[in-house]
């Protein structure tokens, strides 16, 4: 029952897990599916940065926090 409410408020987009703005393609290897909201929390959280360069960010994060204790 949640689901079909979900389908009929939101819709699905297409993520570029490397931007087209930095020459990504739209083959399918670089494209992920997210619900239109998670796609924009993503840009809002992470910008134009690729998987990668969040989870280097994040483990900077994670050393730093470990580093303060």
């Amino acid at each position: 029952m949640k689901q079909r409410w979900r389908n009929q408020r939101q819709r699905m987009t297409h993520h570029h897990l490397t931007p087209k703005c930095r020459r990504g393609g739209n083959e399918p290897e670089n494209i992920l599916t997210l619900w239109s909201e998670k796609h924009t929390a993503w840009h809002i959280l992470f910008g134009e940065r690729t998987i990668e360069e969040v989870l280097g960010l994040l483990e900077r994060v994670a050393r730093f926090k470990r580093r303060r204790r």
